[in-house]
């Protein structure tokens, strides 16, 4: 799925840097929608939703002020929170935004006959 995609080794050099921010801006978003809509979530399904291993799920949702139970290990976020967006993800979405508006205004290339995906 999504993760996986983020996750590819097969973005190119310039792209992975932005592949990487977009994955992180998506996860701290999926973070925010769990904390509105669990009172409390198991870390296997935080790991699932957050396209993280366990441990990882865990130190991630630890960090952004999620607690776990200790009797029970479920994850509880709290009270919702407004979404703080970090100066290292707007630069992020910025180079994002700003390759996409390049990668749009390019030329599209000369329709080959011998392609057979081209446009007819």
């Amino acid at each position: 799925g999504t993760w996986v995609a983020l996750q590819s080794p097969a973005w190119s050099p310039p792209v992975a840097p932005l592949a990487a921010a977009v994955g992180e801006v998506v996860r701290a978003r999926v973070l925010g929608v769990l904390r509105r809509a669990y009172s409390a979530l198991t870390p296997s399904r935080a790991a699932a939703l957050l396209g993280l291993p366990e441990p990882e799920a865990i130190a991630f949702a630890l960090g952004a002020g999620w607690q776990q139970a200790s009797a029970s290990g479920l994850l509880s976020g709290g009270a919702a929170q407004a979404q703080v967006l970090l100066p290292s993800q707007a630069e992020h979405l910025e180079r994002l935004s700003r390759y996409m508006m390049h990668v749009e205004a390019e030329p599209e290339p000369e329709a080959d006959s011998a392609d057979p995906w081209a446009n007819p």
